[in-house]
C-alpha cells in the first residue's frame, strides 16, 4: 500500500464510533465464552466420558473371576490414546485464550508463536517485524494487543485472499503502535459506508479503545489492507 493511497483512504476510528460499541465487545466476549463453553463439552467432555467408560469396564474385568485380558489390554490403550488426546486439546485451548509465553516472555514472543502456529495451519506466510522495546508492558495491554492480533489475522484469513501478512511491532517512550498489513484484495472504504458495522473491527476497536488507545483501519481495492492500533505505555 503506496503513500499516496493511504492519504486517499478514509481511516475508521473510535472517534467515529457510537458508545454501543461497548455492547458489540461484550456480544464479542459472550462468543469466546460459548466457543470455550462448547470445546469442553463437544470435544473435551467426550474424551473424558469416554475415558470412563473404559476404566469401568476395566474395573469390572478384574472383578470377575475370568478376566477377558485382550479386552482390557485394548481398552487400557485406548483409555491412554484419549487421555493423550485431551491433553493435546487442553494445551491448545489454553494456548489460545492466552500463550504460557506471554507470562514468561512477553508480548512479542506470544505473537510470533501464534503467526507461526497459524502460518502452519493456512500455508500464509507471516512476517512478526519487532522493534526492542522494554520494560514490559501491563499484562492486561500485552492480552489486548494479542487478541486485537488474532481478530486481524482472522480477518486476514477469511477476507483478505493473500498469502502473505506482517505484523510490526513498535515503542517509543509514551506509546505502543502495532500494524497488522496483507496485500490482499482490500475494499473501497468510501463505497461501505456500513464498514463500522462489520463485528471482526469493531471488535478491534472497542478492544483498543479499553486500552485507552485508537485503531485505525485502513483500505483500499486490489491494495490490501492494515489494521494500526496505538496505545500508551
Amino acid at each position: 500500500m503506496n503513500q499516496d493511497s493511504k492519504k486517499n483512504d478514509t481511516e475508521v476510528n473510535q472517534r467515529n464510533l457510537p458508545s454501543t460499541l461497548n455492547a458489540h465487545l461484550a456480544e464479542k466476549q459472550e462468543g469466546e465464552r460459548r466457543s470455550l463453553a462448547q470445546t469442553l463439552h463437544d470435544e473435551i467432555g467426550q474424551n473424558v466420558t469416554a475415558i470412563g467408560f473404559n476404566l469401568d469396564f476395566i474395573q469390572s474385568q478384574f472383578d470377575s473371576s475370568d478376566p477377558n485380558i485382550n479386552f482390557v489390554r485394548k481398552r487400557l490403550e485406548n483409555a491412554l490414546t484419549l487421555v493423550e488426546e485431551t491433553t493435546d486439546q487442553i494445551r491448545q485451548l489454553v494456548s489460545e485464550l492466552r500463550p504460557p509465553m506471554m507470562d514468561e516472555y512477553g508480548l512479542i514472543e506470544a505473537i510470533d508463536w501464534y503467526a507461526n502456529n497459524l502460518s502452519q495451519q493456512t500455508g500464509i506466510k507471516i512476517d512478526v517485524q519487532p522493534i526492542y522495546f522494554a520494560p514490559r508492558l501491563p499484562s492486561w495491554v500485552e492480552n489486548t494487543l494479542f487478541r486485537i492480533t488474532q481478530e486481524a489475522l482472522i480477518n486476514i484469513i477469511h477476507h483478505a485472499k493473500t498469502d502473505r501478512a506482517s505484523i510490526i511491532i513498535e515503542a517509543n517512550a509514551t506509546h505502543v503502535k502495532l500494524s497488522i498489513v496483507d496485500n490482499g484484495v482490500g475494499f473501497e472504504q468510501q463505497k461501505q459506508p456500513r464498514l463500522t458495522e462489520t463485528f471482526g473491527l469493531r471488535t478491534m476497536i472497542e478492544r483498543a479503545k479499553s486500552a485507552q488507545g485508537v485503531c485505525s483501519i485502513e483500505s483500499q481495492l486490489n491494495q490490501g489492507t492494515q489494521v494500526t492500533v496505538e496505545v500508551p505505555r
